[in-house]
This record gives C-alpha cells, sequence and structure tokens, in this order.
C-alpha cells in the first residue's frame, strides 16, 4: 500500500512547487494549495489519511496559520518545511516539529520527487520519513545530492557524484539511499566499499543506509541519494 504524502503550498513560492508537482506522476504525492487570503478555506479533508505532510512556505506568519488550522483538526503533523534563504530558515526554529531546509525552487522539487520515491518503495532495507526527518532535525542546514553510474565501481563513482558539490566532511547524520535494477542488487561488497570510503572521509557521523529497486535503471546501473546535515 502506496503511503500518502501531501504537499501544502502556503505562500507564491510554495503555490510554486505545488503546481509544478501536480503535474508529474509521483506515486502517493497528494498536492494542494492552500490561498494565502484565506487560508481557513482550503479542503482540509484532503490531507486526512496521510502519513506525511510537507509544508512548502516562505512566510513564518502563513505558515504558522496553517499549522495551527492542521493542529485544530488533530492532525498529526510530520512537517518539513522548505524556504527560499537559510535567513528565512532560521526563523522557523522555533517550531519543534519541524525540520527547516532552504532551497531553490528546483531543488525543492527535486527533493520531493526523491522523498516520495524513497518512502513509497520497498527494499531491502528501507528508509521512511521519520529517518529523514530524524538527518534533518538536529541541524539548521542540510545538503543533498543525486549520482548515478554503472559498471565496474558503480557505487564509489555514484556517490562521488552525488556528494561532489557539497562540504561531506562537515556531515553531521547521513542518509545514503541505493537503488538498483532487480537483475543488478546492491552487494554485499559494494556495501562494505561504501562504508570504507565514508569511513575515510566523514569524522563521527550516523549513518542511515537504504536499498530499493527501481527497474528503470540499466542493468548495472546505480542511482544514490545523498542526505547530509551540516555541522555549523
Amino acid at each position: 500500500m502506496e503511503k500518502k504524502i501531501t504537499v501544502i503550498g502556503v505562500d507564491s513560492f510554495g503555490k510554486e512547487i505545488v503546481e509544478g508537482l501536480s503535474n508529474d506522476d509521483i506515486a502517493g504525492l497528494n498536492c494542494i494549495c492552500v490561498d494565502v487570503s484565506n487560508y481557513k478555506a482550503c479542503r482540509w479533508s484532503k490531507i486526512r489519511g496521510s502519513q506525511y505532510v510537507i509544508i512548502v512556505a516562505s512566510d513564518c506568519t502563513k505558515f504558522s496559520r496553517v499549522v495551527a488550522s492542521c493542529i485544530k483538526i488533530r492532525m498529526k503533523l510530520l512537517t518539513l518545511v522548505m524556504v527560499p534563504t537559510i535567513e528565512v530558515a532560521r526563523q522557523f526554529a522555533n517550531y519543534a516539529d519541524s525540520a527547516t531546509i532552504a532551497l531553490s525552487s528546483k531543488d525543492v522539487s527535486s527533493f520531493i520527487t526523491m522523498v516520495s520515491a524513497i518512502v513509497n518503495s520497498r527494499g531491502h532495507i528501507n528508509i521512511d520519513f521519520n529517518d529523514i526527518k530524524a538527518t534533518l532535525m538536529d541541524s539548521k542546514m542540510f545538503d543533498f545530492g543525486i549520482g548515478q553510474w554503472h559498471g565496474e565501481g558503480r557505487a564509489i563513482e555514484a556517490f562521488h557524484q552525488a556528494v561532489k558539490n557539497f562540504h561531506i566532511r562537515k556531515a553531521a547524520n547521513i542518509v545514503v539511499a541505493i537503488a538498483t535494477n532487480s537483475q543488478s542488487d546492491f552487494k554485499l561488497g559494494e556495501l562494505v566499499e561504501m562504508n570504507n570510503c565514508l569511513q575515510d572521509k566523514l569524522g563521527k557521523c550516523d549513518i542511515i543506509w537504504g536499498t530499493r529497486t527501481d527497474n528503470s535503471l540499466a542493468d548495472t546501473e546505480i542511482s544514490m541519494f545523498v542526505l547530509a546535515s551540516i555541522r555549523q
């Protein structure tokens, strides 16, 4: 059974994200947009039954109103807040149940797409939304990347591609979600190789591993999503 993920766009920034996602064929994703001039008119019934709620916002006041409305209808929030700048992100720090992230519109779309694919897939080692949230909650900053490679040394090459644009050595917690074709499952030897690579690059760091099947990949291809909270 697919997990229902609701993405709520709260303001113009959120609306841009939601409207972009609505046209994508993402399993388990229910996108709605709150009318910022009359947020109470939002069809809250569409949120009921969601395992995960992602609120996309750049305005603290409007965000807090939507959160209050969700609480009023006794919706158990598991909130991931996406905002366009780290300066605005810091304003969300008072919301204890939210992970506050600064992303561009393009990165938000990529991130939500990957989260939806990961939490809705059945893998040998499953990653859920709680794993992702736990990785983010200890830090106000994070980075993520996606890498793909095929053939010999595919795991290490995909990892290097995923982290090439961020400071992996400053990572506090990491999620590594690995996808392969069912004909070429992720091997134990590759896991050992990956673990040795991470130990060389990282200091003391908690790592959450996950593997899943994606038959859209070629037989020898691997895809890797790396999410890291960053020490400041």
